[in-house]
């Protein structure tokens, strides 16, 4: 028997073959293509070579098969079938076989020889000239067999019913499953649709998610409109045998991101945009309790806990307070909690806002540094250039004592120079980002950090690496890749761990609190640094884990000339803090110059904020290391020692000769 035909054949006794036998043993197999033109070419070809085998049982099944099952036409559909029947009633016998040429040409895919020819042909029937060559090129290719074959043209899938039921089912799973995969890839346009339309659906949930009776009343729409769409799925079904009486599968085509969109909620794809459902899963909070007894609770003057008050808070409002939502307590002036949580409770309010600003105290420029802005600060543009030209600095440059001292003259000088300038680029209202991202802000934060080898700046939109570890963190193979959001610039370490600690979203024009592209970057800024936070607690060894108190990651969110510098920490078990530390505005002229004094002051203390987070990571580092020097079973792994010798015997070679 030969090699190339199906394993059926020769798993099977010979008496036993039938057609329906080789359909259901090919739908077992992993190579089945669900389609029956193919299987049906494949069982064709398979018959023919069987037709020549040295067994004479299986030359007589196979030689049943081919006249029971009219095996001849397999694959050939049954349009096709009734027109080469109703052309042989009008055609004679001999333009009849010339037309089965025609066919079995254009089956094969070589109606290209004959296209020129064909074009003049009337009828459907080639014209007398081409049968002579028409019966050459047959008798080149060794399809001479095919004329005698061809005159049992009947539709077996027609005929049988057990055969015309199989493929019924088939095709039904296919068309379901194609259905299902339309429907997700119609979720995923939308759900990644342009900017524009973003912000258009976020608008729309803010309007419909301002009381409990209009989010009800979606809700209750959205089941009916599932419904709808699930009845009109059921129409559209070619087949009346559904995939479960069936007792046949399919290859799923989805994968983990759009399993949820198997129906069609139109509703909740405003949810889809905004807040990420693992976020706001409780195992998704670092929980101190389990690994230290301290730092679990933030008591106020009053005894009462902080995180108690916050979760009652984050339970009765649901999902229209996005920040609470994701386990993070946003401390400004103009958030939720404060106007529904503490609006009789000032005092409280207070106390907690100096909780966070306690930490600010601590961190402050050098001293040099103050008293060399505090010489800057002049009067006039005349003053203020001729005190540029002073050297900043008596004694050799170095950089550990003077890079802040260049980094203020370096700001200043270019912004006056900007000042003195006759066509000042910082009055033109039409600046692109770029043109501000380039000539200002990376001049005032990316230049801060450059004195700082720990420290490397990463410009351009940067997918956020935290972000893509949480959301791709249970990601098997085989399944498509969670994009992360992108950020315009951020600061990573430079060890191993590439953990972010201060990243930056910009826009081009000026916005303020309340507006659509304000509300959606300070969302989209959260949700990142609580996953970078995330993403530094995972790096830390067991015995330090409890030290993410000490750790915070900072944000910066810049709209025109102005921006906000924000602080993620975790004060206590389970609460995330969001806060803000300072504004800053640069300014277009001299008239508004002290601005700019007071923003590098305030960048300068940044640095220092950020290098106290260098310093509290390297001595994680350092203490894990002599953890590890001491205790002997912290050599093979952080969680356990090994349970018996690592080193064993090398086997011998397999393939050394014995003598």
């Amino acid at each position: 028997m030969s090699a190339n035909c199906s394993a059926y054949f020769h798993s099977t006794p010979a008496s036993t073959h039938s057609f329906i036998g080789f359909y259901e043993y090919r739908r077992r197999q992993e190579d089945f293509t669900f389609s029956f033109q193919k299987e049906a070419n494949k069982l064709k070809r398979d018959l023919l070579q069987l037709m020549s085998d040295d067994s004479k049982e299986i030359r007589i099944s196979a030689s049943n098969l081919l006249q029971k099952y009219k095996a001849i036409n397999l694959g050939v559909s049954s349009e096709s079938s009734k027109q080469v029947y109703t052309t042989r009633r009008v055609m004679s016998r001999p333009d009849f076989l010339m037309y089965c040429l025609y066919v079995v040409y254009r089956k094969f895919g070589l109606k290209d020889l004959l296209c020129t020819q064909l074009r003049r042909a009337s009828g459907g029937c080639p014209p007398y000239g081409l049968r002579v060559r028409c019966v050459l090129v047959v008798v080149a290719l060794g399809l001479v067999p095919i004329l005698f074959l061809l005159t049992a043209l009947s539709e077996h899938r027609e005929k049988y019913e057990d055969v015309r039921l199989f493929w019924n089912n088939i095709e039904s799973l296919v068309y379901v499953s194609d259905l299902d995969a339309d429907k997700m890839k119609a979720a995923r346009a939308i759900t990644q649709g342009t900017a524009k339309a973003v912000s258009a659906v976020m608008n729309d949930v803010t309007k419909l998610s301002s009381t409990k009776r209009q989010r009800d009343n979606s809700s209750d729409t959205d089941s009916i409109r599932t419904m709808k769409v699930r009845e009109n799925c059921k129409e559209q079904t070619p087949s009346s045998v559904s995939a479960a009486d069936s007792g046949y599968t399919i290859p799923t085509r989805t994968t983990p991101e759009y399993d949820d969109w198997t129906d069609i909620n139109l509703g909740a794809l405003s949810d889809e945009f905004d807040i990420d459902e693992d976020l706001v899963k409780p195992n998704n909070v670092i929980n101190l309790e389990e690994i230290v007894s301290t730092h679990t609770k933030w008591l106020l003057c009053d005894g009462r806990d902080v995180r108690s008050i916050f979760e009652e808070y984050r339970v009765g409002v649901g999902k229209t307070d996005f920040i609470a939502q994701c386990h993070v307590m946003e401390i400004v002036e103009t958030a939720p909690i404060r106007r529904g949580k503490f609006g009789d409770d000032e005092a409280a309010w207070l106390e907690i806002c100096a909780a966070m600003e306690a930490k600010w105290d601590t961190y402050q420029p050098s001293s040099h540094a103050s008293q060399y802005l505090q010489s800057l600060m002049m009067a006039s543009i005349k003053e203020t250039r001729r005190a540029l030209m002073v050297p900043y600095c008596s004694t050799p440059y170095n950089i550990q004592e003077h890079y802040d001292l260049n980094y203020i003259h370096m700001v200043v000088n270019k912004f006056v120079t900007f000042f003195e300038a006759p066509n000042n680029p910082l009055l033109d209202a039409d600046n692109s980002e770029g043109f501000l991202q380039a000539h200002v802000f990376a001049l005032l934060i990316d230049q801060l950090f450059f004195d700082l080898p720990d420290i490397q700046v990463v410009r351009g939109e940067k997918a956020s690496r935290a972000v893509s570890y949480r959301k791709n963190a249970q990601r098997q193979l085989g399944t498509t890749k969670l994009s992360a959001a992108k950020l315009d610039s951020a600061l990573l370490t430079r060890d191993a761990w590439r953990v972010e600690l201060l990243t930056m979203e910009a826009s081009r024009t000026d916005s303020i609190e309340g507006q659509t592209k304000q509300l959606s970057d300070v969302r989209k800024l959260t949700r990142a640094l609580k996953d970078q936070l995330d993403f530094i607690y995972t790096r830390f060894p067991d015995s330090q884990k409890q030290r993410i108190v000490d750790v915070e990651v900072f944000g910066i969110m810049t709209s025109g000339l102005e921006g906000h510098v924000y602080a993620l920490d975790l004060p206590c078990s389970g609460l995330y803090r969001f806060t803000e530390l300072f504004r800053f505005e640069v300014p277009k002229q001299f008239d508004s110059y002290f601005l700019l004094l007071k923003t590098l002051a305030r960048m300068l203390a940044l640095k220092q904020r950020v290098r106290g987070v260098l310093s509290t990571l390297e001595a994680i580092k350092l203490s894990a290391a002599r953890e590890t020097l001491v205790d002997g079973g912290l050599l093979w792994s952080p969680k356990r020692p090994l349970e018996s010798n690592p080193t064993r015997p090398t086997p011998e070679t397999p393939t050394k000769r014995v003598k």
